[in-house]
């Protein structure tokens, strides 16, 4: 009972309790040390006092006593009687020692020491001097009683020395005895007090740990996502822990309210979200199956002959639906991070390609403004590991909005290696920006002011999908601007050097081989009759066999009836009867094998996940882009094709040493036929070359030019040796680039042997000829039919064209292949 009443004190009073038995313990200890040392002291001062003198005295009396016999004895053998004065010396010591005992010390047999002494000295005194007088007649009774009384003296002496001796050794001995007592019980009772305070605090520990466990296990389980609320911490008492846990307690109880209702918010949140995202998909799919149609069609109609006035109506309406288009994108890129779902996928790439698709959009804007457009970067520093797309998307977001609120003066791009990142700086003289519209500058849905989005539009998604991207690739993004001056937005990404090979095999495939694709069956899987039309429309050159399949209920049926007859089904995904999604599911059971892609509008990240679940190789959406549709036709079903004789390449470069020929090809956009060519102008150019006699600017014109050719068609170490003599401008370095120029020269001069045996040959440059053939080629391009401006390319081939002229049509060709038709066209006004 008693134990129980303690253990339900408080905390403070079970260590006050401990405290005081701590104390009790302790003030006895020293009561009982006190009470030792208080009767250890009163022995010590009784020895000291008396006992210890005592003894010393009755020492000393029995070695008077002891003197004077010896006195009397050599007295009377020796007959001197002045020792008797000695004698007389010894006596009254000893008689005022034993008076001492007698009155100091109360000791009763002194008196009889001292009568006894007497009787012997007396005796003693008498019978030595009648001897010493040589007296005759001397009683010898008295020398017998003499002798009687010496003995009995000696003993009684004796006796009373050793009495005190006695006492003495026993008072030690008890004060020792004491000593030991105290020592033993002292240690016994630390023992007991220690024994008494582990056992306590044991068991204090003990409950208390238990609680604080218990407590802190509470704590953790609210610590956790899922917390489970059933469990609830007992009160046992009215101490401190008690009340810590009944707060704790209290805070679960409300922690459990609070979760209950964040729960039922993010419930709802992630309805909200699932409703937005359904929302979003519904209207993306709904926005793009028109835009698919007007894209499609417009790409198509501007294939017709179409007169002036036509055309740039058609190109406005392309324009439009692509500014659009690129809206939309923007809408659903901006919910795809908001919705953590969009992935930066890395590759090896050539930043070349990003400038180069730069330039095809965002140039003619800059002309149409009357900007300079300028670009920096080092192309030895180009190849690089990271998301080409998204990089190429901020570049141009930044771009397009310097040129936006740029009216006069330029807007430059700089792009330079620092440390490990790549820093990308857009510099612009156009309207600037206060610190005010710099701070709200990267957040969504907003521009500088009200005012900056009814002039110049926008959704103000831009800059705020561009930061989030830059954070994505682990990067960073600010803008540094003065209002009226101008502005720079900056940002880094730490990208790694890339793998030139690997850049190479990712290079985009020649969309010219579509025309490879004859004969082969494709199966079109769309309820939209526009969208069945576009397509039909796109691959009307190609010679591809098309079925159509209104619904998925008739793909399954037409596959099941034809399964060896399609390489490759484009599949939509809402259709009435049967959807994509589940005719996919069924034909896959059929064939495992065959590639299906989705042809759609819904162009959210969970179409993606749910076509690749049902198996589909690929997504594709809507409006289509008809580069992508033909780069996958190409890679699904290029092998089973038969590459038809006239298109086949029946030239075979030889093996170089100090040529790269993939990066050669890569730059000749992979045209074996004009690759040979540049070799061979670039051999019949050089193999003559003497740069001794050159003043400073021809010297600096040709190097310049050998330097430009060299990288083009793949001399890397050439063009390393002539860039090191550019820069110096150090004559001294002409007998290492002569040493690099000659080791290519005389591979070439195989490559002309080689061409020689096959007639390989072209015709002379005539420049009336080849003007004639641009024009030609311009006509060609305003039709926008590619059958017709590939002959007219093809044509222009057979000439022995300069480097301006080699440089221009590479450029129409990648422009075409794009289907950039105005730009081509631009660059051949320019030309004349």
């Amino acid at each position: 009972m008693l134990f129980n009443n303690f253990f339900a004190l408080t905390i403070v009073k079970k260590l006050f309790f401990i405290y005081l038995i701590n104390f009790t313990l302790f003030i006895s200890y020293m009561l009982y040390n006190y009470q030792f040392t208080s009767n250890s002291l009163t022995q010590l001062q009784s020895i000291k006092k008396s006992q210890l003198p005592i003894s010393i005295i009755d020492n000393e009396n029995m070695q008077s006593l002891e003197n004077i016999i010896t006195i009397f004895s050599d007295s009377a053998i020796t007959g001197e009687i002045d020792m008797l004065e000695k004698a007389d010396y010894q006596k009254n010591k000893l008689i005022n020692s034993l008076n001492r005992l007698y009155v100091d010390y109360k000791i009763k047999t002194t008196k009889i020491q001292i009568d006894l002494f007497n009787r012997y000295y007396t005796l003693a005194y008498s019978v030595t001097l009648n001897i010493i007088n040589q007296q005759i007649d001397f009683d010898m009774k008295k020398v017998i009683e003499m002798q009687k009384l010496s003995k009995k003296t000696l003993s009684i002496f004796k006796t009373e020395k050793e009495n005190s001796s006695k006492r003495l050794i026993y008072s030690l001995n008890s004060i020792s005895q004491d000593t030991n007592t105290f020592f033993n019980n002292s240690l016994f009772l630390s023992i007991f007090a220690l024994l008494i305070m582990t056992i306590i605090s044991f068991f204090i520990h003990h409950i208390i740990k238990n609680r604080l466990y218990s407590i802190i296990s509470s704590v953790k389980n609210l610590a956790n996502k899922k917390p489970d609320f059933t469990k609830r911490l007992k009160m046992i008492n009215n101490d401190e822990i008690s009340e810590l846990t009944f707060w704790i307690n209290t805070l679960s109880s409300k922690f459990e309210d609070n979760y209950n209702e964040l729960y039922s918010l993010k419930i709802k949140a992630e309805e909200n979200t699932k409703a937005k995202s359904d929302f979003l998909a519904n209207i993306s799919h709904e926005i793009r199956t028109p835009m698919n149609g007007i894209i499609g069609m417009t790409h198509l109609v501007l294939q017709t002959n179409l007169d002036d006035k036509q055309r740039k109506y058609i190109t406005s309406v392309e324009s439009s639906s692509n500014n659009l288009l690129n809206i939309i994108n923007d809408i659903l890129d901006f919910s795809k991070i908001e919705a953590r779902k969009l992935n930066i996928e890395k590759i090896d790439f050539n930043l070349d390609d990003i400038i180069l698709y730069l330039k095809n959009i965002v140039e003619l804007k800059a002309k149409e403004k009357n900007l300079e457009l300028i670009i920096k970067y080092n192309k030895e520093d180009s190849i690089l590991y990271g998301d080409s797309i998204r990089i190429g998307q901020i570049i141009i977001n930044l771009m397009n909005n310097a040129i936006k609120f740029t009216d006069n003066g330029r807007v430059e791009l700089s792009i330079k290696r620092v440390n490990n990142n790549i820093r990308f700086t857009i510099t612009d003289t156009g309207i600037g920006l206060s610190k005010e519209q710099i701070a709200k500058l990267f957040q969504s849905f907003t521009q500088g002011d009200g005012s900056t989005t009814r002039k110049y539009g926008g959704t103000g998604l831009g800059l705020s999908i561009s930061k989030q991207l830059v954070e994505l690739m682990n990067g960073k993004i600010w803008c540094e601007s003065e209002l009226g001056v101008g502005s720079k937005f900056i940002f880094e990404i730490e990208l790694e050097k890339g793998d030139e090979s690997k850049v190479i095999k990712n290079k985009k495939i020649d969309l010219n081989q579509i025309n490879t694709l004859r004969g082969n069956n494709i199966l079109l899987v769309d309820d939209n009759k526009t969208n069945q039309e576009i397509i039909l429309g796109l691959l009307e050159n190609s010679k591809i066999n098309i079925d159509i399949a209104n619904n998925g209920a008739e793909a399954v049926s037409l596959f099941k009836s034809n399964q060896d007859k399609y390489e490759l089904i484009l599949m939509d995904l809402q259709m009435p009867i049967m959807g994509g999604i589940e005719a996919t599911k069924i034909i896959r059971v059929l064939n495992q094998d065959i590639p299906i892609i989705a042809l759609t509008a819904n162009a959210m990240q969970e179409d993606v996940i749910k076509t690749k679940q049902a198996g589909m190789n690929k997504h594709l959406n809507k409006p289509i882009e008809v580069e992508k549709l033909y780069k996958i036709l190409l890679k699904y079903i290029f092998k089973k094709s038969d590459i038809p004789n006239e298109i086949k390449e029946d030239i075979t470069l030889p093996k170089f040493i100090n040529i790269d020929t993939k990066i050669g090809l890569l730059h000749m956009d992979n045209n074996h036929k004009l690759y040979i060519k540049i070799l061979n102008d670039f051999y019949m150019d050089n193999k003559n070359l003497k740069l001794d006699n050159l003043n400073d600017e021809e010297f600096k014109r040709t190097i310049h030019t050998i330097k430009g050719l060299s990288a083009n068609i793949g001399a890397i170490s050439l063009n390393k040796a002539t860039k090191e003599l550019e820069e110096s401008q150090n004559r001294d370095l002409l007998a290492k680039f002569y040493d690099k120029l000659y080791q290519v020269l005389n591979e070439l001069r195989s490559l002309e042997l080689t061409n020689n045996k096959n007639n390989l040959t072209l015709l002379k440059n005539d420049n009336n000829e080849i003007k004639k053939l641009f024009i030609k080629l311009k006509e060609a391009l305003l039709s926008k039919r590619p059958k017709k401006y590939k002959a007219v390319i093809q044509d222009i081939q057979k000439y022995k064209l300069d480097i301006k002229e080699e440089e221009l049509l590479n450029q129409i060709k990648v422009l075409s292949k794009k289907y950039k038709i105005e730009d081509a066209i631009k660059l051949i006004e320019e030309l004349n």
